[in-house]
């Protein structure tokens, strides 16, 4: 819109358009750097999350093919204990001597490496949650 108005013997031209639109498409690009770079962080949160639970579904399935065969080797040396009349500490030691030590090790040492991928994820999102909350 165009205006000619008059003020104290003095000629003035006044021209009014709607900035709305231009302001918009002024915001387009910082908003789409935003969405970038917001993309860009979500993508790497998530692989750095990505890599302790890589691990961690690695140790559980390994525990859960580990887990029946121990079982099904103490189980049979507990029948063949429970067929003797009267089991003694010897007996038991016997059973928990069968397990072999090597098994243990690697159940342990999986189970702590399983417990560290969680506390690593954990830690992660905590972060994560901290930054965006600002």
């Amino acid at each position: 819109m165009q205006y000619l108005f008059k003020m104290k013997r003095k000629n003035y031209f006044c021209m009014d358009q709607d900035l709305t639109k231009i302001k918009n498409l002024q915001s387009m690009p910082v908003l789409s750097d935003r969405l970038s770079s917001m993309g860009m962080l979500a993508a790497g949160i998530a692989h750095v999350i990505n890599n302790p639970l890589s691990y961690l579904i690695y140790n559980i399935s390994s525990l859960e093919k580990e887990f029946p065969r121990i079982l099904s080797d103490v189980t049979e040396k507990l029948k063949q204990c429970n067929n003797r009349k009267n089991l003694s500490t010897d007996d038991f030691n016997e059973i928990l001597n069968y397990l072999n030590p090597e098994d243990t090790e690697d159940i342990h040492e999986t189970l702590k490496e399983t417990f560290d991928g969680l506390y690593k994820t954990k830690d992660i999102t905590k972060r994560a949650l901290v930054y965006f909350q600002g």
